[in-house]
């Protein structure tokens, strides 16, 4: 029996992470995955030439967000799926999401899963869990692991946030992120630093050493670094924002911090807080086992959109606000005529 071919395209810097590799896994139990690297800062839409206008049976779309209308003019598919990351659409309009309309979008934060299920799109949600490690060091409990891979979540904001602790030690680990840098920062603690490891097993050995991780960005699509660090019990200290927030409650199993405005926080009781993040991992991960071949079944369902807009053959072009109402500019695929829709239509979408 033939198995269905399926081409995921990624972000070229998950070849060095191999942060999509456990979808990857899941997916190649059903079809022969071919991976294909896009680099969103470099390549243009002439790299997706090398496809050849090859045939597939579904697209899966990993954070990379190209138009659906101009990828089809390189590669032929039946079905196309869209696992987008928050931490690369905060801020992007309502509009530039309807390219998607007849994509599966399957979300790992809940936040954007509640948007587009707002805007009526064929959305599912589910939460991520790595396995938990075996812990045999909980680490010094005044001892920090520092990922930077930002530029304004940096060694001047760890120190900002641990004033008040009594921290001894901090590692840095300085990996930066594609178009992002590095501060010169002088710490006023005694830190050992590294910038790269050879394998995973190399870096969890360090990080083990310290009971405090820092997380390294604002928002995270998934969030692999922390949700790792918190798999071998670490506390983690996050910015109270999505995807963060959606697994770290402040206090209870991590420390969360308005990154508008660093305070210090009240770093208390590591180590009650560690062994609760564990349990927390561990009831996580079995839900994640039991779960995670749905993404499979929500491949092959049938893309039902739930809103009235998404409904009709209209093309949102852009939305606006006038006096603190917002209102969708719209036009017909049929006669091209433009109109202005009133912008409270979410409140006709039907419910599930």
């Amino acid at each position: 029996m033939n198995r269905k071919k399926l081409l995921f395209i990624g972000h070229e810097y998950h070849k060095k992470t191999q942060s999509s590799k456990f979808m990857q896994d899941i997916l190649a139990e059903k079809y022969d995955v071919e991976f294909f690297a896009f680099d969103p800062y470099q390549d243009s839409y002439d790299a997706y030439r090398k496809l050849n206008k090859r045939q597939f049976d579904v697209v899966v779309l990993w954070q990379i967000m190209p138009s659906i209308s101009k990828l089809r003019k390189h590669v032929s598919f039946t079905r196309s799926v869209f696992f987008p990351m928050y931490d690369a659409v905060p801020d992007t309009q309502d509009s530039l999401w309807y390219e998607y309309k007849e994509t599966q979008i399957i979300c790992f934060c809940k936040t954007l899963y509640n948007q587009l299920f707002k805007l009526g799109f064929s959305s599912k949600y589910i939460q991520y869990f790595p396995q938990p490690l075996d812990v045999n060091n909980w680490g010094n409990a005044n001892s920090v692991f520092f990922w930077q891979r930002i530029t304004n979540i940096n060694l001047e904001t760890v120190e900002g946030l641990l004033r008040d602790a009594s921290i001894s030690q901090i590692h840095l680990h300085k990996a930066i992120d594609p178009q992002q840098h590095a501060d010169d920062h002088t710490s006023k603690w005694q830190f050992t630093q590294s910038e790269w490891f050879e394998t995973k097993e190399q870096m969890h050995a360090v990080m083990q050493q310290h009971a405090l991780y820092i997380a390294p960005r604002r928002y995270e699509g998934i969030g692999m670094s922390f949700l790792e660090a918190m798999a071998m019990g670490r506390a983690v200290i996050a910015p109270d924002t999505p995807t963060m927030n959606e697994y770290i409650t402040d206090g209870v199993n991590g420390f969360l911090y308005n990154p508008d405005n660093i305070k210090p926080i009240n770093i208390d009781n590591v180590s009650q807080i560690q062994r609760n993040t564990y349990e927390y991992m561990k009831n996580g991960f079995q839900r994640w086992e039991q779960n995670k071949h749905k993404i499979i079944d929500w491949i092959e369902e049938p893309i039902i959109r739930n809103g009235w807009l998404l409904r009709k053959k209209y093309v949102p072009c852009r939305n606006f606000y006038f006096m603190g109402i917002k209102f969708w500019k719209i036009k017909t695929k049929k006669n091209k005529s433009r109109h202005y829709l009133f912008g409270l239509f979410p409140i006709f979408m039907s419910k599930r």
